[in-house]
């Protein structure tokens, strides 16, 4: 037995082990030791367990992912249906908004042409009463026929006294108001409804010395001067090259034809109001009359010359800005 033994340890040396003496291996049937067999198995038990305790919170896991990603999925849904139920309701509250919004407008519209029409009807041919948005109505015209003497004519008067006197230069000036005054009052006044009745009855014949009735309502008639007043300022610089070959200037220096496109503008504005304004160039008495004229540089009882003219609302209507006019002490 010993012998046994003894050969048992010397292999193992020779093999590199450790003799079987050291080994938990019985030596005499070469098995393991039943603690070490106990212990091992216990060993694989508690691994076992705890690989399964793992696997199982790793399926819970993996259970608890799907139903988020269930949940994420339908809540995305949702919330898509609301987005477009929100959009939709936006897109019908806007649609409602423009709907009102151009039922508003219209109804503004329906009542700014009868309120227009009735204030057109009321002031048809009735000066006294203005509109008081108009930014061309005959208050307004006074005051640019004002500013007209205070600027222009006085651009205009400088300009002309390098070669003129000063009696020479206010008839010149004067003349020139009058002569464009005079125009727009034909162009404005002088046969208008019946050249308008003439295009339509006749709208391809050529222009003739026919005469032709004038048959349009008073209504439309109203409406017609309603719309060429408002359109006046539009077309200001037509009637400035219609007229520039009817007027005759005393020079073409820029003072005096800026005099005279000043006096376009106003003398239009004035011929088309409804009735149109009045300019008084003749002197009807020669006693100074304070109320219609201010001074121009002399003072005196009586009037040697007018200088600028009078502007009335109508002809033997009431005064809407004063003239000047040169006064002396006794008539010559």
């Amino acid at each position: 037995m010993e012998q046994n033994t003894h050969r048992t340890i010397l292999r193992a040396r020779r093999r590199g082990r450790k003799p079987a003496g050291n080994s938990p291996v019985n030596a005499a049937s070469g098995s393991t030791s039943p603690k070490v067999v106990t212990k091992r198995r216990g060993d694989d038990d508690e691994h076992e367990g705890a690989s399964s305790l793992k696997r199982s919170k790793i399926e819970e896991t993996r259970r608890e992912l799907e139903k988020l990603q269930i949940d994420c999925t339908s809540f995305r849904q949702k919330w898509e249906e609301e987005q477009r139920k929100r959009q939709e309701a936006e897109m019908k509250c806007e649609n409602f908004q423009q709907k009102f919004l151009d039922e508003k407008k219209a109804k503004d519209d329906a009542l700014m042409r009868l309120s227009s029409l009735a204030s057109s009807k009321l002031r048809d041919n009735n000066p006294n009463i203005a509109d008081l948005s108009d930014q061309n109505r005959p208050t307004k015209i006074a005051e640019k026929m004002s500013e007209l003497y205070d600027n222009e004519w006085t651009d205009a008067y400088d300009d002309l006294e390098k070669n003129s006197s000063g009696t020479d230069i206010i008839s010149i000036l004067l003349g020139v108001l009058k002569d464009t005054f005079d125009e727009c009052r034909k162009l404005a006044v002088d046969n208008f409804f019946e050249r308008i009745e003439k295009a339509i009855k006749y709208p391809i014949l050529e222009e003739s010395d026919t005469p032709v009735a004038c048959e349009l309502p008073n209504e439309v008639k109203q409406q017609i001067k309603e719309y060429r007043k408002l359109k006046s300022p539009k077309y200001m610089d037509r009637i400035k090259n219609i007229l520039k070959n009817k007027v005759t200037l005393p020079s073409n220096s820029e003072d005096v034809q800026k005099y005279f496109r000043e006096c376009v503008e106003v003398c239009w504005l004035a011929a088309v109001q409804d009735p149109p304004l009045h300019m008084r160039f003749k002197v009807i008495n020669r006693k100074f009359n304070s109320e219609i004229f201010r001074d121009y540089i002399a003072r005196g009882p009586f009037m040697d010359f007018m200088v600028w003219p009078p502007l009335f609302l109508k002809e033997n209507g009431p005064l809407l800005s004063k003239g000047v006019a040169q006064g002396c002490k006794k008539l010559q």
